[in-house]
This record gives C-alpha cells, structure tokens and sequence, in this order.
C-alpha cells in the first residue's frame, strides 16, 4: 500500500477504503500511515469520514493528518473555536491580546478528535487540557496570521499570560512528527523555543534542536559543550554526531576547532577520564570533520 500510494496516491486511498471495514481498529490506525506522504486536500472527504469511527484512536490520528491540511473543514472549525478565545484587553492605557482558556467543554468537540477527560499523567488542569488540545490542532502559520507577530513575540506573549504551559506545549506538538515538514517556519519557531528556558523545560531542547538545520544548530552546541557540568561532553559529541550523521552534514570548520577546543580543555583537566561515551564518539567526530580542522586535530 506505502508503495502504491507513492506511484498513485488516489489509488492507495481507494484500496484502503475499500478493505477498511474487513480491518480491526489496529490495522485501521497503522495502515493511516501511508497518508504521511503525499497529503493533500483530495484526502479530505475520506479522513473526515473517519471521525466518526469506532475506534478513539483512529478518529484522533484522522483528525491530527487533517489539522496538516490548512484549508480544511476542521482546520476551520478549529480556527473558530480558537478566534472565540482570543480577545482585546484593555491594560492601563492600551489594549493586549489576552487568550482565556474553555471553561466548559463542548460536546460536538469530540467528533473532532478532542477529548474532555485527561489523561490521569496530564500536568494541565481541565481548560488548559482542552485549549491544549485546540492549540494542537491548528497549524503554526494560523497564530502569526492572527495575531500578526513573529514566534518569538508569541513565545513572549504566552509566558507574559495565564495558559503558557497549553499554548507552548502545543506549538512544540506542531513541530514533532509529520506536522514539522508542514510547518512554515518551523526553524524560526525551533530557534525562538529553543531561546525560551520555560519552553525548554517543558519541551526539551531535542526535538526543538531536531527542526534545524546542522548549520543553525551550532551555536546551541556551543552552549551545550560549554556547561558539562550538565551535559557531560560525551553524550553531547554522541548527540552532535548522530545528527550531522542523519543529516549527512559536516560540522564547520569553526565549529569543529571550537569542538578541540573543549576536548583539550576536559582531557587537561582529567574531566573525561572515565566518560566512555566520549571515547566511543570523539573519532566518530573527528571522521566528520572537514579537512581544515585536521591541522589543529594534530595539534
């Protein structure tokens, strides 16, 4: 079926119709898979069909590939819901956005993959769950063409009101999974998260530092090798390496001289002497490096 969808996406989605009611409710969540690739509007009418499905969890990952569809029919109801929350304040002497969390939930709301009940490990309280969940399903160019700010006045917006934890968890959803090769600027918002210790607490800089690019990764690098007091410097080369690996990228000269740099200063100060993960990585890092940065690797 994943091959067929990517010779002729129209029959993959005819064939998976066709069999879905043969399928158990675990077949019918794993085979939505395919609609990873090569999403479009023309998969509209069957996703939205699955909102009514008997199983929880399909229609919650049929309602998460129609929020990656900015001009559907949920993606629109979910942008009224949402308008309806936001509102002009007055403070002092001028007016601020201010967004207001639900206060009762909405039944038609869970045709739409919502649901009212937390989960029993959920930190967020009843509203913030459910704008939470709101937030989640709107894509991240839907805030900066709202409210006509840059993701770092929102980021800043958010801290500045009640609901952070919803809003900022939300958007870092919006940059995991599928989602994040969809999301329009999705490097600016990583970078504007990444440079937000609330949001970084909340999301971990992983993921964030995943929606870069290698080269717009280094200076948060630069800050992870610098404190090894909390990162030891093996598992930072590991997680440097791993990624210029994935992403079949060199670290930069530069970079990788401010790399020897820091090796050179834990092997004088016996910091490494039993960090094994260091031993493994360093030569994996030295293999990456570009040719110029051997001088100083000899040195």
């Amino acid at each position: 079926l994943t091959a067929l969808r990517a010779r002729d996406p129209a029959a993959a989605r005819q064939r998976l119709q066709d069999g879905l009611s043969e399928m158990n409710a675990a077949e019918r969540l794993a085979l939505l898979d395919i609609f990873d690739n090569h999403l479009s509007p023309a998969d509209e009418d069957f996703l939205e069909a699955l909102l009514t499905d008997r199983s929880k969890e399909v229609r919650q990952r049929a309602a998460m590939l129609l929020s990656l569809l900015p001009q559907s029919r949920l993606v629109t109801r979910m942008s009224e819901r949402m308008r309806a929350l936001l509102h002009q304040e007055r403070k002092l002497f001028r007016k601020q956005l201010v967004i207001e969390a639900p206060k009762a939930f909405v039944a038609e709301w869970k045709s739409d993959g919502l649901e009212e009940k937390r989960p029993k490990s959920e930190t967020l309280g009843d509203r913030g769950w459910w704008l939470y969940q709101l937030a989640g399903a709107l894509p991240l160019v839907w805030w900066i063409e709202q409210t006509g700010r840059t993701p770092a006045e929102l980021i800043a917006w958010a801290n500045a009101g009640d609901w952070r934890e919803a809003l900022l968890r939300a958007w870092g959803k919006r940059l995991q999974g599928p989602a994040a090769a969809q999301a329009i600027n999705s490097a600016d918002w990583a970078e504007a998260l990444l440079s937000d210790p609330q949001a970084v607490k909340l999301l971990g800089s992983a993921p964030l530092l995943a929606c870069l690019p290698v080269t717009r990764r280094e200076d948060h690098w630069r800050q992870t090798l610098t404190n090894r007091a909390e990162h030891p410097l093996g598992g930072a080369l590991e997680a440097i390496v791993r990624a210029c690996t994935h992403a079949q990228v060199a670290p930069s000269a530069n970079f990788s001289r401010f790399v020897l740099d820091e090796i050179k200063s834990a092997w004088l100060k016996k910091e490494s002497q039993w960090d094994y993960a260091f031993r493994d990585s360093f030569p994996e890092f030295a293999a990456l490096m570009p040719d110029s940065a051997f001088v100083e690797l000899m040195n």
